[in-house]
């Protein structure tokens, strides 16, 4: 038997042990608990743990990917949209698509901003650079989504996406150098 003095209140400071040496049997204080507090007895009978408290009950994981509404989680959607959206218009300007990488260099990288001469997204090189770049975006964007289905295809996405938007920032970088320097001349 453990020995201990009592504090003014009563209680030793041993878990387990009462002031008059007594150990308590853990299961039976928290049966004689439950016995007095109605809604742990509730708690208990669903199989939940009275330790949350009468106010929180476990969620699984199913419940925290799922919007209030019952639908999936809007905000997984609206990424994988931003991200199929991406892809898809990456690609249909690297390929070249019912010319649509001709006209968006006609029309918008060939001019000159301001003051500012047309850059390395002028050449053919650096709009297949730039075009990279947004299919990388979105593969990014399609890695997030997918992290709430299959979290092992999600993270090959994230790493696949973050690795070609590293490389090809510094091929954009180094042309838009090569272009401004060649401009200086």
């Amino acid at each position: 038997m453990l020995s201990a003095r009592c504090n003014a209140r009563g209680a030793t400071g041993i878990v387990g042990e009462s002031c008059g040496g007594e150990v308590v049997q853990l299961l039976g204080a928290a049966e004689h608990r439950s016995a007095r507090i109605p809604w742990m007895r509730k708690r208990e009978a669903q199989g939940r743990n009275d330790a949350d408290g009468p106010h929180r009950r476990r969620r699984s994981v199913e419940e925290f990917r799922s919007h209030p509404s019952g639908g999936e989680n809007t905000g997984v959607g609206l990424v994988l949209a931003i991200g199929v959206v991406l892809s898809l218009a990456g690609l249909v300007l690297l390929a070249n698509l019912f010319g649509a990488a001709d006209l968006v260099m006609r029309r918008v990288t060939s001019q000159p901003l301001g003051e500012l001469a047309p850059g390395f997204a002028a050449s053919r090189r650096g709009f297949r650079t730039y075009a990279v770049l947004v299919i990388a975006i979105g593969i990014l964007c399609l890695g997030l989504a997918a992290t709430a289905w299959f979290i092992t295809l999600g993270a090959a996405l994230l790493v696949l996406g973050a690795l070609t938007f590293g490389i090809a920032s510094v091929i954009a970088i180094a042309g838009e150098v090569e272009t401004y320097r060649a401009l200086k001349r």
